[in-house]
């Protein structure tokens, strides 16, 4: 169902809940949105029922959110949702869209809210199965790395690639990110299976004694190359 948005009014806000609802249970997750944001309905008739609608995509109100600039509303919204975590067909969370969209207020609200730092994107059969610590990192920015890391995040994971965080950073030549997950502990000998780490160093100028635990055989690994 498509909503009529000239034949809203808000003396929707008049109806009995009881019809509200049932006017909001064929809606899908755009209209909601719409309708909470044009302040013709309160958040707090949104039920779990109105969290789960998907749209075509397999969106759904959170994931809609989630490219949207923070406002009120939206943590009460996401208080009333029981699954933080909602996969659209791409198998993407609101939070990894958030973070994917540089979305640093939002991503802050799904993580205070418990929304699970280490929900892949992607399925375990596809070829680019990634994390939001991944995305942040592809992206660079260094204030939601370090939100994801405090809340967590796995800086040795891999990807479906057999990846790492470090291996993106660098790739990309985000010298923050880089430091930034050597700092808490990115190993660069484990991350650099399928990249030098040795060229990156010397091209982003990150100094070897960052490296915690830094050893005999990560120097001779720095000095000879890949």
């Amino acid at each position: 169902m498509t909503l009529n948005k000239s034949s809203l009014s808000p003396r929707l806000l008049d109806l009995p809940v009881e019809i509200l609802c049932l006017i909001m249970n064929h809606l899908g997750p755009e209209d909601l949105v719409a309708l909470i944001e044009g302040r013709m309905v309160l958040v707090s008739v949104i039920t779990t029922k109105h969290c789960s609608a998907q749209n075509a995509e397999g969106m759904t109100i959170l994931q809609l959110i989630a490219r949207k600039e923070r406002q009120e509303w939206m943590d009460m919204l996401v208080s009333r949702c029981a699954n933080l975590s909602p996969r659209n067909h791409l198998y993407q969370t609101p939070l990894f869209l958030a973070v994917k969209e540089g979305n640093e207020p939002v991503v802050d609200m799904f993580l205070a809210a418990g929304a699970p730092v280490s929900v892949y994107s992607g399925t375990e059969h596809d070829d680019r199965r990634t994390s939001p610590l991944v995305a942040a990192v592809e992206v660079g920015n260094s204030a939601i790395i370090q939100m994801l890391l405090d809340k967590g995040a796995n800086v040795a994971e891999e990807d479906s690639e057999g990846g790492q965080a470090l291996w993106y950073a660098a790739r990309h030549g985000h010298a923050d990110a880089v430091q930034l997950l050597i700092e808490n502990g990115a190993d660069m000998v484990d991350a650099g299976k399928k990249f030098c780490y040795s060229i990156v160093c010397r091209r982003l100028r990150v100094p070897y004694r960052s490296h915690p635990g830094a050893n005999e055989e990560r120097i001779q690994l720095f000095d000879s190359g890949c």
